[in-house]
This record gives C-alpha cells, structure tokens and sequence, in this order.
C-alpha cells in the first residue's frame, strides 16, 4: 500500500493535536484544583498515558488503531515538561529537593507500575 505510511503518519499528527489539548485541559484543572505547589498535571497526564498506552500495547492493538493511539498519547504525556518540572523544583533550593525527588523518581516508579497494569488489562482483551 503505497499511501498507508502518509495515512498513518496524518493520523498521529492529528491525534497528537488531540492530546495536546487534552493534555492542556488536565493541566489546567489540575492547577485550579491543588493549591500544592507540585506539577500534578502533568505527573496525571504521564501516569494516564502509561497505563493507557501500556492496556494498547497488552490488547494488541495495530495498525491505524494504535497510530492514533500514540498520537493522542504523545502528544498527551511529555517526558520534557516533566524532566524540566523536576530540574525547577530542585532549583528551588532544600524545600524543593524532595518534591524534586518525588516528582522524577516516584513517578518513574508509579509510570512503570501503570505501564504493567495496562498492559496485564489489555491482555484480557487480545
């Protein structure tokens, strides 16, 4: 199929506008509703995206079905936002060391988790 790559690659630019915006909307809410000073928008987006992209990949899914969902998902979660969160936290000085701390390490740690419960739930579904 000679067109499949240019169909597959406009639709994970579309779905990656998609989540974008998605992801725009949680950090807003999120930043509304906790008055913390932690990035709580983007550690639910991450984790979000994890346990989701992790059910996709334990379903099976292919093709199309799975180029939109890694559009969504990529532009949803983002490994630099959250990187850079952790650097400005830590920046602030000792107060900020362990919200640093938790914000890297601890949501690698809850990403993994996630990514294996996806993917254990969307076995049930292969």
């Amino acid at each position: 199929m000679a067109g499949w790559p240019l169909v597959t690659g406009f639709v994970v630019v579309i779905a990656g506008g998609l989540g974008a915006g998605l992801r725009f909307l949680v950090s807003d809410w999120a930043a509304r509703r906790v008055s913390v000073e932690f990035p709580w928008g983007t550690a639910i987006a991450n984790g979000c995206g994890a346990l989701l992209l992790g059910g996709a990949v334990g379903a099976g899914l292919d093709g199309v079905a799975m180029s939109a969902v890694v559009g969504v998902l990529s532009g949803f979660t983002t490994y630099s936002t959250w990187t850079v969160e952790s650097v400005s936290l830590w920046r602030e000085g000792p107060g900020g060391r362990l919200p640093a701390a938790v914000n890297h390490l601890g949501l690698f740690i809850v990403g993994l988790a996630l990514a294996w419960v996806g993917w254990a739930v969307g076995g049930l579904f292969a």
